[in-house]
């Protein structure tokens, strides 16, 4: 089942920590506007690429990483009642 999440945390994190718009963290990262909305509004999934860049561009640690965005998908899932067991040790096991 394919459902639209956004990324509530993400957002928070632009706005609160980093004071910056979608288009100026899109251009911080190389990314078209257009590409970062769509991440931070749930339709589409940041791929690895796109979660190294954030990481780098913005000098974060891993375990930023994971709060803004897997432990989320994470909550997410479960609110939602998918199966998310393998998920999670997979998610815990994973260094970005």
């Amino acid at each position: 089942m394919k459902y639209n999440i956004p990324l509530t945390k993400l957002k928070e994190y632009r706005e609160r920590k980093l004071g910056l718009t979608q288009k100026q963290v899109s251009n911080r990262m190389g990314l078209h506007r257009v590409k970062y909305v769509k991440v931070e509004l749930g339709y589409l999934i940041p791929d690895l690429k796109f979660l190294v860049d954030f990481q780098r561009t913005f000098n974060l640690k891993h375990k930023d990483i994971r709060h803004i965005f897997l432990d989320y998908y994470i909550e997410q899932m479960e609110v939602l009642g998918e199966e998310v067991g393998e998920w999670k040790s997979l998610i815990k096991s994973t260094k970005i």
